[in-house]
């Protein structure tokens, strides 16, 4: 009984085996299919009477018969079940199919953007940290004479922090004025015609801007007492290693007491502008 178990169980493992590839490779009909299955069970059912005739001692048939027949059924119900709905696992499996590869391409797609910005951020942030940055680093309003008259001097460093030059530098200002505290004397930058020549700063070299004019009669008497402030403004424009165009300018109100040797240089409510 074991022998014949194991040879009938390794027959139809073989036989599931040999169908499940001739479906793959060369589908058929289903007439012919279930035609296929009937010839190789015939075959399979010779063959096991053969190993019952030969075993020796009288085996017991009604057991092995009953395992035979066992396997029998459960083959020939799942050969009925696939023959039925083959169109349906067709259909479902054509729909999986298609539904990986849309989820396939929709990842592989975002992982194309992603990549893409990542690249324009490291770009970007490779540019902000290597460009020209030419700001305010220092600066005051001294006491002067004038043309023989009390006056001041305007005096602002510009440096440049960046790590590359800044090429094409032209500076400006306009001429400062001693007004109240709430005026608003600031005008348009001076056109690139009334400024010195061009100019290239290097990483970590500076530029001045000096600018002197008079004190009127009462001018710092208001100016300590914070009646009055002096409003300078100006600024400047060049281009970074990466050919942008870049401008820095400020706005600067100066009152109060002086301290040893003028004022130092206040922002106005205004502020400072760039790009």
């Amino acid at each position: 009984m074991p022998t014949i178990a194991r040879d009938a169980a390794r027959r139809a493992a073989l036989l599931l085996i040999a169908i499940s590839l001739t479906a793959v490779a060369a589908p058929t009909p289903r007439h012919a299919f279930g035609q296929q299955i009937k010839v190789a069970q015939a075959g399979t059912d010779e063959r096991n009477a053969g190993v019952q005739k030969s075993e020796p001692g009288g085996p017991d048939k009604g057991g092995s018969a009953s395992f035979v027949e066992t396997i029998k059924r459960d083959w020939l119900g799942l050969v009925d079940f696939a023959e039925a709905h083959d169109k349906a696992f067709v259909v479902i499996g054509t729909a999986f199919t298609a539904v990986f590869t849309v989820i396939l391409a929709c990842t592989m797609l975002f992982l194309w953007f992603a990549t893409r910005r990542l690249a324009r951020g490291t770009a970007d942030t490779a540019r902000r940290q290597l460009r020209a940055y030419v700001v305010i680093e220092s600066g005051g309003v001294t006491n002067a004479t004038v043309n023989n008259s009390p006056g001041f001097r305007v005096s602002i460093k510009l440096k440049n922090s960046g790590l590359t030059p800044a090429y094409s530098l032209t500076t400006w200002i306009m001429p400062p004025e001693i007004l109240p505290l709430d005026a608003l004397p600031f005008t348009p930058p001076r056109p690139l015609s009334e400024r010195a020549g061009a100019s290239i700063i290097g990483p970590g070299s500076d530029a001045w801007i000096h600018w002197f004019a008079q004190f009127g009669p009462d001018d710092v008497t208001e100016i300590k007492a914070r009646n009055r402030a002096i409003f300078i403004w100006g600024g400047v424009n060049y281009t970074d290693a990466f050919k942008v165009a870049r401008f820095f300018t400020f706005k600067i109100r100066v009152t109060g007491q002086e301290g040893t040797g003028g004022w130092g240089l206040s922002p106005h409510p205004l502020g400072y502008d760039a790009n």
